[in-house]
């Protein structure tokens, strides 16, 4: 999911009071799509029982977030999408955009169209 003016914050407060009690979420996204605030409050206040986040809404996460306080919570550096196969799948999509872009073709997986107009 990219993040835009759709997507920001798109996990509120309002959204995570509608979570089902003792939740956990995951978020390898965006950052920005999560309320940090909110997502901090409802994990202190017992709406969610656990976050795991590898991305954050301000990178790298700063030495004073709240997220580190809190014990129910895994951090990781932006690397949980990493696998062998994962990163072949990268190197394809990226040659196969690159190509596309070089015979006058729309890139496939381009997250951005409006650049292209």
């Amino acid at each position: 999911m990219p993040l835009n003016k759709h997507t920001h914050h798109l996990i509120n407060a309002r959204t995570l009071g509608q979570f089902k009690e003792g939740a956990t979420i995951v978020n390898t996204c965006r950052g920005g799509v999560i309320d940090t605030e909110a997502l901090v409050d409802a994990l202190k206040n017992g709406r969610l029982q656990a976050a795991g986040l590898d991305v954050f809404e301000e990178e790298p996460l700063p030495l004073n977030s709240a997220l580190l306080d809190l014990e129910r919570v895994v951090l990781t550096p932006h690397t949980a999408w990493y696998t062998e196969e994962s990163s072949d799948e990268l190197k394809r999509r990226t040659a196969e955009n690159v190509v596309d872009a070089c015979l006058g073709r729309r890139p496939r997986n381009i997250v951005n169209p409006e650049v292209l107009n």
